[in-house]
């Protein structure tokens, strides 16, 4: 099915943009795999849309890079880029750590609370990992009150969700303790630590696109590592 996901309801102005945002949930979420066509006839029966709506959902998604189209027939799910992740992950991370040194420039406690929550659920809902990692990440992008900075984020996470989806169980049990250690130094008012943590964290992401085994700072820098040195 396709936009079957957990998702508010949401009413859109017309059947393109009810096409395109269900077609983009279902590719975001992996449920439309890279490489896969797109059988446009099956798609507008589910959908209930006729050909037309449908081939204007396809084209903004191909604008977006989502889709390739050859042809308007010929139509499959854009296949992952490695190169290209790895660029957006490297931006996510700098943007990452000026959202960290802003969250803990707020000091607010509530905010560190719901942190620290976001980093245990990373811990306790493996079955839906990926989705625990997004909201750690918006959790700290939220406590740096900065909309703009936040709505950028939110973008990077769209574009790279769907190597997420492919890299989630397989990273979980490693990047669990960076999650707690990231939380704990944002709640010690460490922003150097944190940011420093964060960069090794994304560091270990960029390795698994690279498919190289997990970087020595993956594995071995702490809070204490970062304040002693």
């Amino acid at each position: 099915m396709i936009g079957t996901g957990a998702s508010p309801r949401i009413t859109y102005s017309s059947k393109a943009d009810v096409s395109y945002h269900a077609l983009r949930e279902s590719i975001l979420a992996g449920e439309l795999a890279p490489g896969v066509r797109l059988d446009q006839a099956k798609l507008a029966a589910e959908l209930e849309v006729s050909a037309t709506p449908l081939r204007e959902a396809l084209r903004r998604l191909e604008a977006e890079g989502l889709v390739n189209a050859r042809t308007h027939r010929d139509v499959s799910v854009a296949q992952i880029v490695p190169d290209e992740v790895q660029s957006l992950l490297a931006i996510r991370g700098r943007l990452d750590g000026l959202a960290i040194r802003l969250a803990v420039a707020q000091s607010d406690s509530e905010a560190s609370i719901r942190i620290d929550a976001a980093a245990n659920d990373v811990a306790f809902w493996r079955e839906r990992a990926v989705d625990a990692e997004r909201a750690f990440h918006r959790a700290i992008y939220t406590a740096s009150r900065n909309q703009v900075l936040i709505d950028l984020l939110d973008l990077i996470w769209d574009l790279t969700g769907r190597f997420h989806r492919v890299i989630g169980s397989r990273a979980t049990d490693i990047f669990i303790a960076k999650h707690r250690e990231i939380a704990k130094a944002i709640r010690d008012g460490d922003s150097d630590a944190a940011e420093a943590i964060m960069a090794a964290h994304i560091e270990a992401e960029i390795a698994l696109i690279l498919d190289k085994p997990y970087p020595k700072s993956m594995r071995t820098v702490t809070t204490l590592d970062i304040v002693g040195a």
